[in-house]
């Protein structure tokens, strides 16, 4: 089988603000090592090979939530992925930013 070495840092945030509102935040570093890689290629500058096996997902997400009634909350939403392929100077970029607003209605049972 294929081995592969993996490493994830991870940090979370959470804290409550003025007005009632909320702030949770989270990130992720993950770094990506297969011992036997399969070759997309060959950097220009260094030589080295690139891998697509050798990709980097890395992302910071931050919430900032409000309650509106005991029932009714609004949440705002903003992540940022950013993958890079190649460990050294990363050759291929990929970014991907998305917002999200949404409202959420909680039913008593």
């Amino acid at each position: 089988g294929d081995a592969i070495t993996r490493h994830v840092f991870a940090l979370r945030f959470a804290s409550a603000l003025p007005l009632g509102c909320y702030l949770a935040a989270r990130g992720e570093l993950i770094l990506a090592q297969y011992h036997n890689p399969v070759a997309l290629g060959q950097n220009p500058t260094t030589g080295a090979l690139l891998s697509i096996d050798d990709e980097n997902r890395n992302s910071l997400r931050a919430d900032l939530s409000r309650a509106l009634t005991e029932r009714l909350q609004l949440l705002a939403r903003y992540t940022i992925y950013a993958n890079e392929i190649g460990l050294e100077s990363s050759v291929a970029h990929y970014r991907r930013q998305t917002f999200l607003l949404s409202l959420a209605f909680t039913l008593d049972n």
